[in-house]
């Protein structure tokens, strides 16, 4: 295995290694590292079949990037179920002192930690490493092996970069079709990336390398012959080379050589023809799989002079070494070259080989060589790899759990021990959320005896198959199977925490709250896990009853959101939910501002990505639309590597209100129509409809088409006539107060005035009279009053509530107060209630607001109900302002709020980096030289 290098390190590695050719494949990444060194990250896909070059082509690479910091990791099958590998790999040779700012990247770092987390925190790494030591290339080989977390957190920073001096490669084996599908999404997520293919070698470099190896001339005809042979393939050839002497292959007149032409029978030919104790070495070297000290393979291997066995292996082009480095570490060259030699070994050999491992190499890696080492069943090695995968599973690492378990359930000799086994070890894969591995199980766990555990796990594999009714009938069975028995009480936990998924995904809420309740009451959850199920009971009284109601489950939390702790952080989410749908932006920014933090930190909430999506929503009807933005732009790019749907929907609905709400049509439809696809394929669940509705809604209120509103409500409301009134009723909780007041605001405008009325009553009863929803009752319930021709009570009521100022840093929404404002003074002139200089008042009021906002169809209507009345629409405030992109504006707000180029970059999940080329753009187009500057020329816009 290779580790994290530098540029000096990579050439060290490519010591006594052959390279020819590639130079087309070498220029195209030499243009994508001269882009980086200029500030534009670059990601390169190489793709290659194994054993064509990728590896050797990649070092080649490194060591050209001499000006850069070079991080280089190598994905390992073995450890596949190792969270963060990878990422260990990449960060291991960073300066101790440096690494130790950013522990969320220690290999020994809290479990349970968000990948978006981990992605901020290597993102300040690379601005860090870029500030001292310029630019930064990451080098990941055989990324098809690397493990999932790793993968989610490359995936996250990749799609951070934004103005970073990196270079990041790739290198993977097109058969790989998950890892293929993964990074397909991420190239066409990314502005800047290219794939390169590494085929076989050109003609003219089989003969180049074939003279470097052999040391002679070989005619046309030979090179041509060669070429045809191996298809160009460098290790075929290699073999080839080695194997057949070189009067055989000058001999044009044999019709063949007499060298297999499959790869692997060739390199076990090889073998035979090395001395006994070089074969001896590269065996130890195989069954090892990872780059150790020559000292350590050799007592592996029994080997008195490692030293005179390695350079044979050399010779033949089988093994590495690393001479100048500590220990002079040795590997083989290429897996396909491991795993023929691998297959060579007899069974009595291997398995002592493995046994002599399991003393040299670290404790996690020797239980992979214990069980290797294994020739039947060893009760006693299954109840060690049992209690290991335990107590793995404890500490939240339930990947490691599951491949213990495994072993376990393949080393016991007992059916029962052997299937309890098996099927703990599908549910340990379950809860990782990736279910691909357990699924594979799923004909195993069939054939096993039943129990509850197995009817939970059939259940969990049917939901995340999305065959909702048989999973629920598996978790209900499973579930009150486990409740009546007091040994299955972690059986109740998974089936309960899943069932109640399906429950409120369907909204029933009285359901979830009985499944929650009772799950509580089996005791003995640990207090994150205990919390997570009192956020689940909270959110399905709100489906239930309303978020009113549903606010005293979560009453044990402290009032202050930052005196939480952090295994309160699901249900502290959750009450920032009920205060959105209450109305009460203040309460709701804090406690899920809060959780935000804290998941930066590294406290690993669980609904921290839909925490996100949701601040969102509180900016955008806060006023901070640019912040909105940021919240959303963060939350999409962490929906980007996640495995469920949680939280994505809230994310599209945030980009659709500021998009519509600045007309900005064509971005704001493709939100609308990418939210409406995500929701139909999802079966249409409740919360994801009325996102997907809402969103359509916003488009046309802010094109200011109510029939278009009323159509886009459709999905969400129930229709009945009472007493030969058509009325209209919202029919589900989310965001209920925002649907109703959409609903009355389009029936009044399509003059539907008798169900206007009757929907603002119920508008009004489901209200608490407490947050933002008090200007929007104030203004729907004037232009009621207009439309049936009471202008002096519409007056009255818009009057009073233009009088009531909003409370600084209360639950203040600019955009309503602007509309209300607007139909103030639109009213005033209509009925020459006041003075010109009173209606000029509030249109400019409104103005002002909008502007703010860059509300862009607002204001249009604005600018023309000022044109009507002969008045023009005063300047606007800070115009060189809105020469900033929302990502300058991000930075800016900011920076002008206090923050350090360091937490900028932090809050925002990027580097330093960007922080500081954004921030130089922003000087520029505002002809400042400082953040005091800043500050003033961003409060010169405000109203």
């Amino acid at each position: 295995m290779s580790v994290a290098i530098d540029s000096a390190d990579a050439a060290d590695a490519n010591h006594g290694e052959v390279f020819v050719g590639r130079r087309g494949e070498f220029d195209r990444l030499a243009a994508c590292a001269a882009e980086a060194r200029g500030g534009q990250a670059w990601l390169a896909v190489v793709e290659g079949e194994a054993g064509i070059g990728k590896s050797a082509f990649a070092r080649r690479v490194a060591a050209s990037l001499t000006d850069f910091t070079v991080l280089w990791a190598t994905g390992d099958p073995s450890e596949t179920d190792l969270p963060g590998g990878v990422l260990g790999q990449l960060t291991r040779r960073v300066d101790r002192d440096l690494a130790a700012r950013f522990p969320l990247l220690a290999p020994d770092g809290p479990a349970g930690v968000s990948p978006h987390a981990i992605g901020g925190q290597l993102l300040l790494l690379l601005g860090a490493l870029q500030e001292s030591r310029g630019p930064v290339a990451i080098v990941v080989d055989d990324v098809h092996w690397a493990d999932p977390l790793s993968l989610r957190v490359l995936g996250f920073v990749l799609r951070r970069l934004w103005a970073d001096r990196v270079l990041t490669v790739l290198l993977t084996r097109p058969d790989a079709e998950h890892t293929v599908e993964t990074l397909d999404r991420l190239v066409r997520s990314l502005e800047r990336a290219v794939r390169v293919g590494i085929g076989g070698l050109e003609q003219d470099d089989v003969d180049r390398m074939a003279r470097r190896l052999l040391d002679v001339r070989l005619t046309p005809g030979l090179v041509r012959r060669l070429h045809g042979y191996t298809k160009g393939h460098p290790l075929h050839l290699r073999t080839v080379l080695a194997e057949v002497p070189v009067e055989t292959l000058r001999d044009e007149e044999a019709e063949r050589w007499p060298v297999p032409r499959t790869l692997r029978v060739g390199i076990r030919t090889l073998l035979d023809r090395l001395p006994p104790d070089s074969v001896a070495l590269l065996e130890a070297m195989a069954v090892l799989n990872v780059r150790l000290p020559l000292a350590a393979v050799a007592q592996v291997a029994g080997l008195p002079d490692p030293a005179r066995a390695l350079m044979p292996a050399l010779t033949a082009g089988l093994a590495q070494w690393w001479p100048t480095e500590s220990q002079s570490p040795v590997a083989m060259v290429h897996a396909l070259q491991r795993d023929a030699v691998y297959e060579a070994i007899d069974p009595e050999r291997r398995r002592a080989l493995h046994a002599a491992a399991a003393d040299v190499v670290g404790t996690a890696a020797a239980w992979a060589h214990r069980v290797a080492a294994a020739t039947s069943a060893d009760p006693v090695l299954a109840a060690e790899l049992e209690r290991s995968g335990n107590a793995e599973a404890v500490a939240g690492r339930n990947a490691l759990a599951a491949t213990r378990l495994l072993w376990a359930s393949s080393l016991s000799g007992d059916r029962a021990d052997r299937e309890r086994r098996l099927v703990t070890a599908c549910a340990q894969s379950l809860l990782t959320l990736q279910p691909v591995a357990a699924v594979k199980l799923r004909t195993q766990v069939e054939d096993c005896a039943p129990s509850v555990l197995r009817t939970c796990v059939l259940g969990v594999m049917d939901l995340l198959d999305g065959r909702f009714a048989a999973a629920e009938a598996q978790l209900t069975e499973a579930w009150q199977e486990a409740l009546a028995d007091p040994d299955s009480g972690w059986v109740a936990v998974l089936a309960g925490t899943f069932l109640s998924v399906i429950t409120i995904r369907h909204c029933r809420g009285a359901e979830t709250v009985d499944i929650a309740g009772k799950t509580l009451a089996i005791g003995d959850l640990d207090p994150a896990m205990s919390d997570f199920t009192r956020a689940v009971l909270a959110t399905g009284r709100m489906w239930d009853q309303g978020p009113g109601a549903a606010l005293r489950d979560v009453a044990h939390l402290p009032a202050d959101a930052a005196e939480a702790a952090d295994h309160q952080l699901a249900t502290l989410a959750t009450r920032g939910v009920m205060h959105l749908f209450l109305g009460r932006l203040h309460a709701a920014r804090a406690d899920l501002a809060t959780v935000g933090r804290r998941d930066q930190q590294g406290a690993g909430s669980k609904l921290s990505h839909l925490s996100l999506s949701l601040l969102a929503i509180v900016e955008y009807l806060s006023g901070d639309w640019n912040a909105s933005e940021s919240a959303t732009d963060r939350a999409l790019a962490v929906a980007a590597i996640q495995d469920h749907v949680l939280g994505d929907a809230a994310a599209w609905f945030a980009a659709v209100c500021v998009e519509a709400g600045r007309g900005r049509w064509d971005a704001a439809q493709r939100h609308v129509d990418a939210l409406s696809r995500m929701t139909e394929a999802l079966g249409s669940p409740p919360a994801e409809t009325v996102y997907a509705a809402l969103a359509r809604a916003m488009v046309a209120q802010a094109r200011a088409d109510h029939a278009a509103v009323l159509v886009s409500l459709e999905p969400l409301l129930d229709r009945t006539v009472v007493d030969g009134y058509e009325t209209f009723r919202a029919r589900f909780t989310p965001f209920r107060l925002w649907q109703q007041s959409l609903l009355v605001e389009a029936l009044i405008g399509t003059g539907r005035l008798a169900a206007a009325a009757l929907a603002l009553d119920d508008f009004r009863r489901g209200y608490d009279g407490m947050g933002y929803m008090r200007v929007v009752v104030a203004r729907l319930s004037g232009q009621l009053a207009e439309a049936q021709g009471r202008p002096r009570e519409a007056l009255a009521i818009y009057e009073r509530a233009v009088a009531r100022e909003p409370e600084h840093g209360g639950d203040t929404a600019p955009l309503f107060r602007a509309m209300l404002e607007h139909s103030y003074g639109r009213l005033l002139v209509a009925t020459n209630s006041g003075s010109r200089r009173e209606s000029a008042r509030w249109f400019t009021s409104a103005h002002d607001r909008f502007g703010a906002l860059r509300a862009a169809p607002f204001l249009e209507r604005c600018d023309a109900d000022l044109a009507a009345i002969g008045l023009t629409a005063p300047a606007r405030a800070g115009g060189r302002v809105l020469a900033l992109t929302e990502r300058e504006l991000s930075v800016a707000h900011l920076i002008a709020g206090g923050r350090t180029n360091l937490e900028a970059a932090a809050e925002l999940y990027v580097s330093q980096k960007t922080v500081e080329y954004h921030l130089s753009n922003i000087y520029a187009k505002l002809g400042i030289s400082s953040r005091r500057q800043l500050g003033d020329a961003l409060r010169a816009r405000q109203p």
